[in-house]
C-alpha cells in the first residue's frame, strides 16, 4: 500500500563535543527529495508480517564537523580531491536517518547542498589538503597549499553541491596568496544565483 505524505524535516547530527569557542569548522550536508518509508505490521492473528510501504517527502541534514566526518560522506581520489556522487551521498544520508528509509524516483528529483562559511570552506580545504583534522587553524600556508586547497573547493563547486560559501573561500585564498587562478567562475556564481548566499 502506498500512500502520499509529507515529513517535516529530519536532522542528524554529530555529536555535539564543540564547546563555545571551538575552532573546528562545521559544515551541513542538507537533501531533500522523495523516498519510500517501508514499515512492518507485527504478525498478529489477522495480518502475516505485512510490510507497509508510504512513498514520503523527506529532507535530512547533517552536521559535519572536521575532515573525519567530511570523508565518511565525500569520497576523495588518489590526489585528494573530492568525487561529488550525488546518489551515493543521499542513499548515505537516508541510511543514517533510520532503517527502513530508500530514496525513491531519479536523483535528478533530490536536492544536494553542502553548507558552510568561507572561513569554514577554506579551514576544511587547507585541512584536507594538508591531512589535518580541521581542529586547528594551519599555520604558514604556502602557495602550493594554497592552490591544492583551491582545486578541492573547485571540484565542488563543480559539483554543484557547494553554496557560495565555497566560492569565497576560493577567492580569499586567491587573493591572499595571489595565486594564478581563474576567478571569474568563481565571481559568476555568486553573481548569477545559480549558489545559494551565506
Amino acid at each position: 500500500m502506498t500512500d502520499g505524505e509529507n515529513t517535516p524535516d529530519e536532522t542528524n547530527h554529530a555529536p555535539d563535543d564543540d564547546a563555545e569557542g571551538s575552532a573546528s569548522p562545521t559544515l551541513t550536508l542538507r537533501s531533500a527529495g522523495p523516498a519510500t518509508y517501508k514499515r512492518r505490521i507485527d504478525d498478529s492473528e489477522y495480518v502475516d508480517g505485512v510490510a507497509i510501504h508510504t512513498d514520503v517527502t523527506i529532507t535530512i541534514s547533517r552536521s559535519l564537523h572536521g575532515t573525519d566526518e567530511f570523508r565518511e560522506f565525500v569520497e576523495l581520489d588518489h590526489r585528494g580531491i573530492p568525487i561529488v556522487d550525488q546518489p551515493q551521498l543521499v542513499d548515505q544520508l537516508l541510511a543514517d536517518r533510520s532503517g527502513g528509509y530508500s530514496r525513491s524516483g531519479s536523483i535528478d528529483e533530490w536536492t544536494v547542498t553542502i553548507e558552510g562559511t568561507a572561513a569554514d570552506w577554506k579551514w576544511l580545504a587547507l585541512a584536507l589538503t594538508t591531512d589535518g583534522d580541521g581542529e586547528d587553524p594551519i599555520e604558514d600556508v604556502g602557495d602550493k597549499t594554497a592552490t591544492d586547497a583551491v582545486e578541492i573547493l573547485h571540484a565542488l563547486v563543480d559539483g554543484a553541491i557547494t553554496d557560495a560559501g565555497a566560492s569565497l573561500a576560493v577567492l580569499e585564498l586567491v587573493d591572499e596568496h595571489d595565486l594564478d587562478v581563474d576567478t571569474e567562475p568563481f565571481v559568476d556564481r555568486l553573481g548569477d544565483g545559480s549558489i545559494g548566499d551565506e
